[in-house]
């Protein structure tokens, strides 16, 4: 039997700005998981366009904002078995006052996005890895416990907006050429927070007490059979943030803090020695980053994610066939080098897709 599996992904992420660090800065090895593997193939395409930002309900309960997206494939493969559709998003915040100075960026506070998405014109559904939950393994920020927190409570983070990933399994009969995906930010309004806080030039406006979020784009997996390939899917979101600045690595953190582990569990079959990996990295805009394959000291490719296709979402493509292990890979993603010295700023890890044949 032949196997292929088409994934939809909607990517949402921004670049960090400059913030206090906290341990969720680091890599954090939990966050990306093996949603399934098998005898097949695997098959991705990046929608667009990308970036949009979109607001939730207003003070009326109206107004909440949708963001479209095109995938186009050349055709559905025959041998198509399944599809999985990823929402990636970032910069989800409440806004609080009207943004006529930079400082008014202090007072908007984190939270969780509130989405609901159409492909093809019908809702989907979210779903997750076995033993895993949306917001341990599937977002992340800057100091998730602070999540929530509004300007002035104990514990409140400046520009702590967290990023994420929303995964569903969609009917494969739903898959076309040419196919819309429509997201949209049903998070209800939360109120108008600036009162106290705005005063002078920080004046409330249409948008205070609104919720944000901003989706980075899509892409489609498909998932196909054929028994002469075997794939592995992992899914997640782990943000890493490193900047070398005035002679230093800022807020301490170096590269190899921020190396992101991914685990493929299990044998390769015998004959198999090709392997391609396939990552998607939202905000892998810069290039000062790198991506080893098993042995940290043997093989390692620079530079991968660079703002291709986009700025927003970088996808790449490697052939990682010589350092191909008989069981047990692991790809290792790091933001940040040593050589030039300089980091990538924010860099989220969402996807690795693993074909040996």
């Amino acid at each position: 039997m032949k196997r292929t599996i088409y994934i939809l992904c909607i990517i949402a992420l921004i670049s960090a700005m400059a913030v206090p660090a906290t341990a969720e800065y680091v890599a954090e090895h939990k966050k990306m998981s093996i949603y399934e593997q098998g005898a097949g193939d695997l098959a991705y395409t990046y929608g667009t366009p990308f970036y949009q930002c979109i607001w939730g309900y207003d003070s009326v309960g109206s107004n909440a904002e949708t963001a479209t997206y095109n995938i186009n494939l050349s055709s559905l493969p025959d041998n198509a078995v399944e599809a999985r559709l990823y929402v990636y998003w970032t910069w989800s915040a409440v806004d609080v006052c009207d943004k006529l100075t930079y400082m008014s960026w202090y007072r908007d506070y984190a939270v969780y996005p509130e989405l609901e998405v159409e492909f093809n014109g019908e809702t989907v559904s979210f779903d997750y890895a076995d033993g895993t939950n949306w917001i341990d393994h599937y977002t992340d920020a800057k100091n998730i416990s602070a999540v929530g927190l509004q300007y002035g409570q104990p514990g409140y983070q400046t520009y702590n907006f967290p990023s994420g990933t929303n995964c569903s399994s969609i009917p494969l009969n739903l898959v076309s050429g040419n196919n819309a995906v429509n997201v949209t930010n049903v998070k209800s309004y939360q109120g108008p927070d600036c009162a106290g806080y705005c005063t002078g030039s920080y004046i409330s406006s249409i948008n205070s007490g609104r919720a944000r979020v901003c989706i980075q784009g899509v892409g489609l997996l498909l998932t196909l059979e054929d028994d002469d390939k075997m794939y592995w899917i992992a899914e997640g979101n782990d943000m890493t943030y490193t900047k070398w600045k005035n002679g230093a690595w800022t807020y301490g953190i170096t590269p190899d803090m921020t190396i992101t582990k991914v685990k493929f569990p299990g044998p390769v079959p015998s004959g198999m020695d090709t392997a391609t990996l396939t990552s998607v990295v939202p905000a892998g805009d810069l290039g000062y980053n790198r991506l080893y394959f098993n042995a940290l000291s043997e093989y390692w490719w620079d530079g991968l994610w660079n703002s291709v296709p986009d700025k927003n979402l970088a996808v790449s493509e490697t052939d990682v066939s010589a350092a191909l292990r008989s069981q047990n890979n692991m790809a290792r993603f790091q933001n940040g080098l040593e050589n030039p010295n300089n980091g990538d700023k924010q860099m989220n890890v969402a996807n690795a897709f693993l074909v040996v044949e």
